[in-house]
């Protein structure tokens, strides 16, 4: 599927997955900031065209719409779930 609401992506290291040594430190230099800056602007763009064009909020809608084929989101979480806050604090106070 296509559209102005697809996806958004970034280069910010080399190809070739992300889980080496080389995306680390992409990441952890200035080329990573360069990726995060450019992202920041390209989102608060996209916000600023939501909030003075209401016809791409129901083009947005309407591919969502498409997208789930109605079903509603159902979140896979049991409602009564909490988030394991603290789980790595004692590693953390080290």
């Amino acid at each position: 599927m296509s559209g102005p609401f697809t996806c958004l992506w970034i280069a910010m290291g080399p190809a070739g997955g992300w889980h080496n040594w080389m995306v680390t430190v992409c990441a952890g230099n200035s080329i990573g900031k360069k990726a995060l800056v450019r992202g920041a602007q390209i989102l608060c763009a996209s916000a600023v065209d939501m909030l003075t064009n209401p016809q791409k909020i129901r083009e947005a809608q309407d591919e969502l719409h498409e997208r789930t084929k109605g079903e509603p989101y159902k979140c896979l979480l049991p409602e009564d779930h909490k988030p394991p806050l603290g789980i790595n604090a004692a590693v953390m106070d080290k």
